[in-house]
């Protein structure tokens, strides 16, 4: 009896599986753009100009492997899913953000632009998300105020990674990096906002400072 009922529900299991994989798959960002031959030269950057002191996860070539990113991708939305409180859901939807952020810089720095710009842009719409949480929100809490100012800080190290990406973009791609760009501009004033709302500072924007 119980072996009859094992592979029904072993095949619902996997069936589901699949379908997850197969939404997620179906709701990545896209954009026709073809890959460089070779990888883009390292090259000079604007990086000597300015500095946003906040930390980045490390990536390695193998995190640009197709299918230990599609179980990055899974891991990540039952993670937010999973998660109930809003501050820790803002949390791992910054973390995602800045770990996409890192692996579009590797994939452009080998010369992958599409799988790049895919990985940006996922990057600049997890960051939008997390702000979101706390967009008409009134909790004051110490964590709430804290999330918010890595939300910002995270949003200015974007914007100096991919604003160093840019020289080395074809002209045909530095489009969508400058629109994720002012994503992060957008992301920055947002949280600006909330904090000062809140009685608290944002951290320096070192960008006005030119």
């Amino acid at each position: 009896m119980r072996h009859r009922l094992l592979l029904p529900a072993l095949t619902i299991v996997f069936g589901g599986f699949i379908l997850f994989v197969s939404v997620i798959h179906a709701s990545e960002i896209s954009f026709d753009v073809d890959d460089l031959a070779t990888p883009l030269p390292l090259g000079p950057t604007m990086a000597e100009h300015y500095y946003v002191d906040y930390d980045l996860p490390q990536a390695s070539s193998s995190s640009t492997l197709p299918f230990l990113q599609q179980i990055q991708a899974i891991g990540d939305k039952l993670h937010i899913y999973t998660t109930l409180s809003p501050q820790s859901r803002a949390q791992a939807m910054l973390d995602q953000s800045n770990r996409r952020v890192v692996l579009g810089e590797l994939f452009i720095r080998e010369g992958k632009i599409e799988q790049g710009l895919i990985a940006l842009s996922k990057s600049q719409q997890y960051l939008d998300e997390s702000l979101e949480i706390f967009v008409g929100s009134d909790d004051k809490s110490f964590r709430t105020k804290q999330i918010l100012k890595e939300i910002a800080l995270a949003s200015l190290k974007h914007r100096e990674r991919m604003e160093n990406l840019s020289p080395l973009m074809p002209d045909e791609s530095r489009t969508i990096i400058v629109q994720n760009v002012d994503r992060s501009k957008l992301v920055f004033n947002g949280a600006r906002l909330a904090l000062e709302q809140l009685g608290e500072s944002a951290p320096l924007n070192p960008f006005d400072q030119k």
